[in-house]
């Protein structure tokens, strides 16, 4: 189910209006919303949670002191990590097959190839996204401790 609004000047409504379907919200998604816009606490409830796991998150990554991370902290429910020293592939890879699932910004204009953005969930959550860095960094330092060592 999806329930969005525009807020726009009237030419871009009139724009919009052009390409809309003629049912662009059914009776369910209906029911939704306006049941939603009259629960009042709602907005603050979520608001209150997501700045909770943020600084969460963002306490917990930096107790971590990943090497190859960087954390560039906003104010909204999204954060920028910069992946130093390679790639932002395999832990993309890493974090799917944990059914993480993180943007890469590979074409985001103004940024290099190697961010990747993440959403603020909960905090379970973002304990689950710490340790899958955790996971990915510790096994790629054996790795590269192994490799080096065997030669």
């Amino acid at each position: 189910m999806r329930l969005g609004t525009v807020f726009a000047d009237k030419a871009m409504l009139a724009l919009f209006e052009q390409y809309r379907d003629p049912w662009s919200v059914n009776v369910l998604a209906q029911h939704a919303g306006t049941t939603a816009l009259q629960d009042m606490r709602y907005p603050f409830d979520v608001r209150e949670k997501l700045r909770a796991s943020r600084e969460f998150f963002y306490r917990e990554f930096a107790l971590c002191d990943f090497l190859d991370l960087r954390l560039w902290p906003t104010s909204v429910n999204f954060a920028l990590i910069q992946i130093l020293n390679h790639t932002s592939e395999e832990l993309i890879l890493h974090l799917g097959r944990l059914g993480i699932l993180v943007r890469d910004c590979a074409s985001f204009s103004g940024l290099p190839g190697n961010f990747i953005r993440v959403a603020i969930k909960d905090v379970p959550a973002m304990q689950g996204l710490i340790e899958a860095f955790k996971e990915f960094y510790l096994s790629e330092k054996t790795n590269r401790y192994l490799s080096k060592n065997e030669g």
